[in-house]
């Protein structure tokens, strides 16, 4: 499963993947982190459990798909959803 932390281990792979360098992607999650944690206070919990758990690897999931185009299947198959 492609992870966060497990894109960091390489920064170069991470940018090719993602299109951001390291430093960008951190910018951008503090950008969004606090209307995030708002709205996740908000939100019901009602059906499905989240596979993916943390901000950081949602916007992983989906800076790779806007930046490969992939079909839903295949973003299953990688991010095990």
């Amino acid at each position: 499963m492609i992870t966060f932390k497990r894109l960091l281990q390489s920064e170069r792979i991470f940018s090719k993947m993602t299109g951001l360098s390291v430093e960008d992607f951190k910018i951008l999650i503090d950008l969004i982190r606090s209307d995030w944690d708002i709205l996740e206070a908000k939100k019901i919990k009602s059906g499905r459990s989240q596979k993916i758990k943390t901000l950081e690897d949602k916007v992983v999931c989906l800076l790779i798909y806007y930046r490969s185009y992939i079909n839903t299947i295949f973003m299953g198959m990688l991010f095990d959803i």
